[in-house]
């Protein structure tokens, strides 16, 4: 069930209109190729183009919108190829993310365990919406066991919930098939396997890059 968006009111407002416009795109109320208009956004919300622009600069940087200048407007739709190179350079913050994480602390461990716990019911479930906070926890809880500040601090300027979102979305039909990756992973990281945990999670972007691609291209002509 879709839910409407209740941003906290101590988010910015450039950073509220994000989270709402994003809403609209993934639960599909502006349907791919809607063009959006950055004086029509300021006048619903009662409010300037300055932070309606910031935050569709903010969804083009994600990729659910594209602009166009000369027409001054966003168009609405994923651009597959910002997605293939965000998931590039998360696979390689993570695999290292991982190495560093090890030894792991027990807590460490059992927040993770919980993350994945809620990733297998999501996905059994295939709710799309619960399987990407789960992986978002769990993903981002490694990053932080890095112990690096800018590891983090590049992961969360990438804006990964909205990215999730989008990614579980396209992969909705295939959810189970990436559980074990995360299951090896949390295992490698049990037993103080950095290495292998890191490459369990850089072969779990892979996986999902190469479902990704084959979503984009368009049937043979000999099928």
């Amino acid at each position: 069930m879709t839910t409407s968006a209740t941003p906290s009111p101590s988010l910015r407002l450039s950073d509220r209109l994000r989270g709402i416009i994003a809403e609209r795109v993934l639960e599909g109320s502006y349907p791919p190729g809607t063009q959006l208009k950055d004086t029509t956004l300021a006048d619903e919300f009662n409010t300037g183009r300055a932070p309606v622009r910031e935050a569709l600069y903010t969804l083009e940087m994600i990729g659910l919108v594209r602009s166009q200048p000369s027409l001054g407007t966003w168009r609405c739709g994923v651009d597959p190829a910002r997605l293939t190179d965000a998931y590039e350079l998360r696979a390689t913050l993570e695999e290292r993310a991982a190495q560093l994480a090890v030894p792991c602390l027990a807590e460490d461990l059992l927040t993770l365990s919980h993350a994945l716990a809620d990733l297998e019911r999501a996905a059994a479930a295939q709710d799309a919406q619960a399987y990407s906070r789960a992986i978002q926890r769990f993903h981002r809880h490694i990053i932080m066991m890095s112990g690096n500040r800018e590891f983090l601090r590049v992961w969360d300027f990438q804006h990964w919930e909205l990215r999730t979102r989008v990614a579980a979305q396209r992969v909705s039909h295939e959810l189970v098939d990436f559980i074990g990756g995360h299951q090896a992973a949390l295992k490698a990281l049990t037993v103080g396997d950095g290495i292998g945990a890191g490459q369990q999670l850089r072969g779990l972007i892979e996986r999902f890059l190469r479902v990704h691609n084959a979503l984009q291209t368009p049937p043979s002509a000999d099928h």
